[in-house]
């Protein structure tokens, strides 16, 4: 299957800590999980479901997505995991708006338009982003950044995620189920969520795989 890795800072595979690129990022594991499969990553640090950031441009998920969906395609599936940004205090979003931006994502990536000859529209697979770390208040700039609103809407995201995926059966996953954020920065996962993320992935994917015959 040839599969479209679709996120921010968290498919890039950013690592406040240390101020560098994650080698084991969970696009680069998956890889080597599925090896039979081509996983392109398409992660963007800032990256947001639908919102402009007045602080940095060329973020806004909805503007671009169209653009990898025509240079990837053929596709057999989309990743999608976005939401952390869209918590940020300059949003102001709900965790409904977020959930629409998500939708909004879906929406494109059903166009049958984008697509040439007999290419049809990729199976899509929604990853909720790991909620905020409840140590936040103890980072003053994820603290400015975020703050209580965003903490307490990241944790809501699981259910109206679920909610997007059922209408438009989408497949689900909840990576809070099983990683959490880093407590360095409580935004990013570390090295060891991304590893264990990948695996969860590559489970999803084959259960999609026997389902739908690829």
């Amino acid at each position: 299957m040839k599969i479209l890795c679709y996120g921010d800072s968290n498919t890039w595979g950013f690592d406040r800590e240390h101020n560098c690129r994650i080698q084991q990022r969970w696009t680069k594991v998956l890889q080597s999980l599925c090896a039979k499969d081509e996983i392109i990553e398409a992660g963007l640090n800032g990256r947001t479901t639908t919102f402009d950031d007045p602080y940095n441009e060329h973020r806004n998920g909805r503007k671009t997505l169209p653009v990898l969906l025509k240079q990837h395609q053929p596709l057999d599936m989309l990743i999608i995991m976005l939401g952390t940004n869209d918590l940020k205090n300059v949003f102001h979003a709900s965790e409904f708006a977020i959930a629409k931006g998500i939708r909004e994502l879906i929406r494109i990536t059903r166009n049958p338009y984008l697509y040439e000859f007999d290419y049809k529209p990729p199976k899509i697979l929604v990853v909720v982003p790991a909620p905020i770390h409840p140590d936040y208040k103890e980072n003053e700039s994820i603290m400015a950044d975020f703050g209580d609103r965003g903490y307490e809407i990241s944790l809501k995201l699981k259910d109206t995620y679920k909610d997007i995926t059922d209408e438009y059966q989408c497949e689900y996953l909840n990576a809070g189920d099983f990683i959490c954020a880093h407590n360095f920065d409580c935004v990013h996962i570390s090295e060891e969520s991304h590893i264990i993320l990948a695996q969860k992935i590559k489970e999803k994917i084959e259960e999609i795989r026997i389902q739908e015959g690829l």
